[in-house]
């Protein structure tokens, strides 16, 4: 906590203060990192998907769609444990397509939009 306070030249005083600055790090890092896929794909996007246990955070999720000024879908939480569930499931045959598994994943698991604010 210290070395955060040098770095801002700040001192802050709740748990909160470097919460927010951890987030707000997160986001920039967004923001940039989506810039540079538009750039590269030469695509603008309307909808960021979030998955893993980043999306549980509400706060983060709409401080993500306000900053980017694109609407965030938040889950599923679990995504990795849900990657492996799908590939094994169409190993067997039980699945035929990615998106037929996608769509049982998002039929089953808890997704939240967040749009942006206006």
């Amino acid at each position: 906590m210290k070395e955060i306070n040098k770095i801002i030249k700040k001192e802050l005083t709740n748990d909160f203060d470097y919460f927010k600055i951890v987030y707000k790090s997160l986001v920039k890092k967004y923001k940039e990192t989506a810039k540079q896929i538009s750039e590269i794909l030469k695509k603008d996007f309307k909808c960021l998907h979030i998955i893993g246990g980043g999306a549980k955070s509400t706060f983060l999720c709409k401080m993500i769609a306000d900053n980017l000024g694109i609407d965030v879908i938040a889950g599923p939480f679990e995504a990795t444990a849900y990657e492996n569930l799908l590939v094994q499931k169409i190993s067997l045959n039980e699945i035929k397509t990615l998106n037929e598994g996608f769509d049982l994943i998002t039929k089953t698991t808890e997704i939240t939009e967040f749009k942006v604010k206006k």
